[in-house]
């Protein structure tokens, strides 16, 4: 087998362990970060030419569904740790979904992770630069678009979103 057959073929094990995890309670953590760090490097090893076959074929529609509320998961507990490195983690699973379903669903999973962003002093609109070499045309432009808004529309109060810190631990919820 060929490394570019093997990273698509590790790739392709990563998307069928996302579809297996429940997102309708929370996951457990560290199940969550080792799961999406493994989707994210595998998909960082796919060449641009499997990762536009990738987008073309649409592998991952449907996988926002999973991929958009992982992300605001990693943004919780990046809070909760002050892990940094899950930012970009929450990022990257923006860039694989690539804004395949509808943009303002992706942006409302976006505001939590600036929130969580701007909490542990982490420059969002860094975190996104740092994904141009494996982000697709429109993800890259959905990204930096909503990296360059007005910080104003991206205030959680904006979404009826609230951030609460309790015995759990940090949350997001409904305002």
């Amino acid at each position: 087998m060929t490394d570019d057959m093997e990273a698509d073929s590790m790739f392709s094990e990563a998307i069928k362990d996302v579809e297996k995890l429940s997102v309708r309670f929370r996951p457990d953590p560290q199940k969550l970060v080792e799961l999406s760090a493994r989707l994210v490097t595998e998909y960082e090893r796919l060449t641009s030419e499997q990762r536009t076959a990738l987008e073309a074929s649409h592998v991952c529609k449907g996988l926002w569904k999973k991929l958009l509320p992982m992300s605001a998961y990693l943004a919780e507990i990046a809070v909760e740790t002050d892990n940094k490195d899950l930012i970009r983690l929450a990022i990257m699973l923006h860039v694989i979904e690539d804004f395949d379903y509808d943009y303002r669903e992706n942006f409302r999973y976006l505001v939590l992770i600036d929130y969580a962003a701007r909490q542990i002093e982490v420059s969002f609109k860094a975190v996104v630069d740092t994904t141009k070499q494996v982000a697709s045309a429109r993800a890259w432009m959905q990204l930096t678009g909503f990296a360059d808004r007005d910080p104003e529309l991206n205030k959680l109060s904006s979404f009826q979103i609230k951030a609460t810190q309790s015995a759990k631990g940090f949350r997001f919820e409904p305002a």
